[in-house]
């Protein structure tokens, strides 16, 4: 990664190749000591990244959080696969996540963080590339050769990171609902435990459930979410 751009109170940093557990403490000490130093907006252009997990993601929300208390905010530029991933983790429009942008060439640094209008980033490789005629793009697919055994590896391994990182996100995702499952058996049951100094046991009262079955469904609602655990 590298600080293109740098003004007073905004940046624009580029970084390229895969964000995960092994670097975005890189990424993050880079971005914190920016926002040390007065830097309330940033730019990240990522348009050159190939990978981030939950982790890398993760270190953005914090950079942006941070920024949030100075007034100003995170923005990601991201390859079209990138965005996906964050659009899975981060809800649309939330003030408390970045903006995560599609890199393009219509995208200008002004509309984005008030920087300069020249681009300080070369045109993305395939990114709303101008498509050619028919008749020429026929002779190329006439004449194109088969893929590298490398380049076919390097793209197996490249979606096999994908969706270990979508498999971690429904993890996580299944154990926030199991846990929340929990909370509410737990305060179903505490509601129980009140029914008799106000008029009876919960047979009495006319419910199918007592204190007792809610905290055996929360205990079994722990178990499951402990299951789905990242840790696991």
């Amino acid at each position: 990664m590298r600080v293109v751009e740098r003004r007073p109170r905004s940046a624009t940093v580029a970084v390229a190749g895969e964000l995960d557990a092994s670097g975005s403490h890189l990424v993050e000490g880079v971005l914190q000591h920016l926002v040390g130093q007065g830097c309330a907006n940033l730019l990240l252009d990522a348009g050159e990244l190939r990978f981030c997990d939950v982790t890398g993601a993760r270190t953005l929300v914090t950079v942006h959080a941070r920024l949030r208390l100075e007034g100003g905010g995170l923005v990601v530029l991201a390859q079209p696969m990138v965005c996906r991933l964050f659009g899975m983790l981060w809800p649309v429009d939330s003030p408390a996540h970045p903006r995560v942008l599609k890199a393009g060439p219509s995208e200008t640094t002004t509309t984005l963080i008030r920087l300069p209008a020249k681009r300080h980033f070369p045109v993305f490789r395939g990114v709303e590339r101008p498509r050619p005629p028919a008749r020429q793009a026929a002779g190329r697919r006439a004449t194109s050769r088969p893929e590298p055994p490398e380049d076919a590896l390097e793209r197996s391994r490249r979606l096999r990171r994908q969706a270990e990182a979508r498999l971690q996100i429904m993890r996580e995702k299944a154990e926030i609902v199991l846990s929340t499952m929990a909370e509410v058996h737990d305060r179903l049951a505490g509601l129980h435990g009140r029914l008799p100094a106000s008029g009876g046991s919960g047979a009495a009262c006319g419910l199918p459930c007592d204190g007792e079955t809610h905290h055996r469904k929360a205990e079994e609602c722990r178990r499951r979410a402990a299951d789905y655990s990242v840790s696991q």
